[in-house]
């Protein structure tokens, strides 16, 4: 019987798809969120609902704006962020080819 089953799933071909030459995502797949400076408020709700403490406010200077912060590594893509802000400066993506060797690359949006 194992014989048989086994046979018959060689014959049927791969049910896999070819990747990186086809890429499929899921419906309403949560991918990378993007920052946008120029939108933001630096109302901070993003820090505050981020349950894995992804996000940081970077700030040089007592008269600067600041900039935000998403550490990749740290984010479990859950969107509270991108839900809480009021003036749509976080934005998800479909982008989840986010791999790289070098770890710094994950440490801003």
């Amino acid at each position: 019987m194992l014989l048989v089953d086994v046979i018959k799933s060689w014959l049927s071909g791969p049910k896999t798809i070819k990747y990186p030459r086809e890429k499929d995502r899921p419906k309403n797949y949560r991918g990378k969120i993007t920052w946008d400076n120029e939108k933001c408020i630096r109302c901070l709700n993003c820090i505050r609902v981020c349950p894995s403490y992804a996000i940081k406010f970077k700030k040089k200077r007592l008269h600067e704006r600041g900039t935000i912060e998403i550490d990749f590594g740290k984010c479990i893509f859950c969107y509270y962020c991108v839900e809480r802000c009021p003036v749509g400066a976080l934005k998800g993506s479909t982008e989840f080819e986010m791999a790289t060797r070098d770890k710094r690359e994950f440490g801003s949006a």
